[in-house]
């Protein structure tokens, strides 16, 4: 019983811990970008995560990183991914 019990309650929190990275609409090709290239080194942020001035700071930061790792961000993806941002900031 307890093993039934366990089972359960990892599987709610694994089913509850799914819809969060649930972003605003998700199948658009700007949300499709946004996720492509902010998932390469760490987990989706939700958009609502920082007002559009912190997000502006925090592209301008990962684009530095994406350097570090000999990747880029060419400016029309910037830009479209920041519109994306600016759509649904908090």
């Amino acid at each position: 019983m307890k093993k039934n019990i366990y089972w359960f309650v990892v599987l709610s929190i694994l089913i509850g811990c799914a819809g969060i990275t649930k972003i605003p609409d998700p199948d658009s090709s700007e949300a499709r970008l946004f996720t492509e290239k902010c998932t390469g080194c760490h987990s989706l942020p939700h958009p609502k995560r920082h007002r559009f001035h912190e997000w502006v700071h925090f592209v301008k930061l990962m684009e530095e990183h994406m350097e570090k790792r000999n990747t880029s961000l060419s400016q029309e993806d910037k830009n479209i991914i920041l519109g994306y941002l600016q759509k649904y900031a908090r």
